[in-house]
């Protein structure tokens, strides 16, 4: 048994009243991702990281419905396999899950050396009311599936896959394929893009967006990137319009407002020593033009933590109504934009080193960004105590009266994040080998 020199972590805090349930994992000492509520609201999931154990609970009675085994994340002796997390059907009756296995062997060719790779996978398809896994979707030759989008109908599955190809040392070559999962049917759409593609659906389903990064090597220690940002159409995948694009960054993390109207992403540039400020565009989805932006205070740049580069900015959401579009920097910055005023309508600083992300009720009745900070000093292998690291906090802003969050304190855990009930009733948090409830419907009240 290995010992972990403790940390001087910060005094503990009283936990915030909401605090009404504790939903205990299987693997009690792993983090939780992601952590999310039924369509229907009446069951809760969450996933451990590393073992990749989904339990599902039922929300009325905390009851641990079932436990589900998803494929594993490793990495051996050059061989890479990745899975999860899944996605459910919009009807909350399915779960897909990509899976992934890969590695790069050197081979010459025409008198050079490459990285050839090879690569398999399949999606993995669950019933979700009898456990039941059911027959996994694949085609030949195999692609290894990175992730999986479904239609707001169900109909079609969107994913980013890994292709078997010739290609510079640490980068694969990926593609597009579009699935219907009733028949098996698929069609590939795109390829020649290094980064995962992950695309959008727009509320209709007939558009989808994608970001699209590439990185191209010049020399062993040069590289450089190339991004862009399109709309495709759904039914047949052919590009429609090109949003924006840029010779050294990347266009991603973007969202549809519910109406479909307005489309939402971050463009930045990880790699320049000295980047320009990241921005969170707003853009017209019927002309593509830039009708707004939230831009980054001069000198921000791509957050760092142990083992991480992360954007500055976090996903940009819409609420409801497609009033309010917000984000955050991680670094502890709020920011709620008025998209038919376009401007900034305010900005907040929370106390706290690090946010992972904004999100609004299903009502429009609250804004809630959740954070904690992180030692400065910790490192990307080492193990931590929970109880070494400040609480964590859930900031809830009142859309109706405005002004200052309430700050809720969690108890302590590592955690990763959060979802809301579809009544707006419940925050879900992920922390350490557990989930815990926060009912919102109520004042708080003084312990």
């Amino acid at each position: 048994m290995r010992t972990v020199s403790p940390r001087s972590g910060p005094p503990p805090l009283p936990v915030s009243s909401r605090l009404t349930k504790k939903l205990i994992h299987p693997d009690h000492d792993e983090r939780l991702f992601p952590v999310l509520f039924s369509p229907d609201g009446q069951s809760i999931l969450a996933t451990s990281l590393s073992s990749q154990r989904l339990q599902i609970w039922n929300a009325n009675t905390d009851e641990q419905i079932r436990t589900l085994q998803l494929p594993k994340r490793s990495s051996s002796n050059g061989t890479f396999t990745s899975g999860g997390p899944g996605m459910l059907s919009p009807d909350g009756r399915t779960l897909y899950v990509p899976f992934a296995k890969y590695r790069f062997l050197p081979i010459r060719k025409d008198g050079k050396l490459i990285h050839h790779c090879e690569t398999e996978g399949e999606i993995l398809v669950w019933d979700m009311a009898t456990g039941r896994q059911l027959p996994a979707l694949k085609q030949s030759p195999p692609h290894g599936v990175l992730n999986v989008r479904v239609s707001p109908d169900g109909a079609t599955l969107l994913v980013g896959d890994i292709v078997g190809d010739d290609a510079a040392r640490g980068y694969r070559k990926n593609c597009l394929t579009r699935w219907n999962p009733r028949t098996g049917e698929h069609q590939h759409l795109l390829d020649g893009w290094s980064n995962p593609l992950a695309p959008v659906f727009a509320p209709d389903g007939k558009t989808f967006a994608l970001s699209l990064y590439d990185i191209r090597a010049i020399s062993p220690n040069s590289f450089k990137s190339r991004g862009k940002l399109i709309l495709c159409d759904a039914a047949s995948g052919k590009e429609r319009l090109v949003i924006a694009q840029t010779d050294n960054g990347r266009v991603g993390v973007t969202n549809f407002s519910r109406d479909g109207r307005y489309l939402a992403g971050i463009q930045e540039d990880l790699r320049a020593a000295k980047p320009p400020p990241p921005e969170v565009k707003l853009w017209d989805v019927a002309t593509g033009k830039e009708v707004g932006a939230i831009v980054a205070p001069e000198g921000t740049t791509a957050f760092r933590r142990p083992g991480q580069i992360l954007g500055a900015f976090a996903a940009p959401v819409f609420s409801p109504d497609g009033r309010w579009l917000a984000t955050c920097l991680r670094t502890g910055r709020i920011y709620l934009y008025d998209v038919a005023g376009r401007k900034l309508a305010w900005s907040q600083d929370v106390k706290n080193g690090y946010l992972r992300g904004v999100r609004f009720s299903p009502d429009g009745r609250w804004l809630v960004a959740l954070g904690q900070d992180t030692p400065e000093d910790l490192k990307a292998t080492e193990e931590v105590s929970p109880f070494d690291l400040p609480q964590p906090r859930i900031f809830l802003f009142d859309m109706k009266k405005g002004g200052k969050p309430e700050e809720i304190v969690a108890p302590h855990g590592q955690i990763i994040w959060f979802d809301f009930s579809p009544d707006s009733k419940t925050i879900a948090l992920s922390g350490t080998g557990c989930v815990w409830l926060f009912d919102v419907s109520r004042p708080a009240t003084r312990k």
